[in-house]
This record gives C-alpha cells, structure tokens and sequence, in this order.
C-alpha cells in the first residue's frame, strides 16, 4: 500500500463540467459516459459548485423531472479557494498532496469528492475515494 503518493497519480479522468442552467439529464448523461464520478459546475469560466453521480442517482430514485430539474438545484454550491476570499470553499486541495491526507480530509468531512487544484493555479479534476484506494494498491 503507498499512501504516500500524490493524489494527481489518482485523477481517473478529468472530470466533465456543466452549466448551472443545465438539466438533469445533461448532467447524467456527462457523468455516464466519462471516466469520472463527478462533474463540476461553472458559471462562465467559474467554478461555482460539484455534482455527484450519487446527487444524480437521489435525484432521480425522488422522481425528478430530468429535463426540467436545472443543475443549480441539486449541486453542492462552493467556491475554489484562491487569493480572494471564499463564503463556500469547495473542498480541495492540490495535486501533491497525499492520498493518505486526502483520505483524512475526506473522512473528517464526510464527503467522498475532492476538487485537485494543480501547481498552475486550475482546477484539473476531482478524485473520489475510490480512485485514492485505488491508487494506494496500485501495484
């Protein structure tokens, strides 16, 4: 097992973006045929929230009109943490640091999603916790 590597050896796919006026639909269907388990969401070029294949799939077993029901609705709102001050800060942290403290923030904060912000100051993906076990027991 290596927990001591970085969780950028852990991006699984670089996760698929959506707009906050997109709908259900479009977000499930971005989710489905990537890689990644997560898409985030942008207002223009700002990241503005995350999605998860989970909020997609509660969304859905409650019923949701899918072509009606708009991204904004169900995200989880936050805002990535720069040199500007953030109300919601999305949980992050960068691309270096370890999957055994990606672990500890996920576990700490109940959460199985983390946004990777890479050294040239950009979001460049999310990794779930399955993708750190995974990548701890990558041989």
């Amino acid at each position: 097992m290596n927990v001591k590597a970085t969780i950028n050896t852990c991006i699984s796919a670089e996760a698929p973006s959506c707009s906050m006026d997109d709908n259900l639909r479009t977000v499930a269907e971005k989710i489905a045929e990537s890689d990644a388990s997560a898409c985030v969401v942008k207002s223009g070029e700002e990241i503005v929230g995350v999605i998860t294949d989970t909020d997609v799939a509660d969304n859905i077993s409650r019923g949701e009109n899918i072509d009606q029901t708009k991204a904004s609705e169900f995200m989880t709102s936050c805002e990535l943490l720069t040199k500007k001050a953030a109300k919601i800060p999305c949980i992050q942290l960068f691309e270096d640091e370890t999957i055994e403290n990606a672990l500890k923030v996920m576990a700490s904060g109940g959460i199985h999603h983390i946004l990777v912000w890479g050294t040239s100051g950009n979001a460049i993906g999310v990794v779930s916790t399955k993708d750190l076990l995974k990548g701890a027991f990558r041989k």
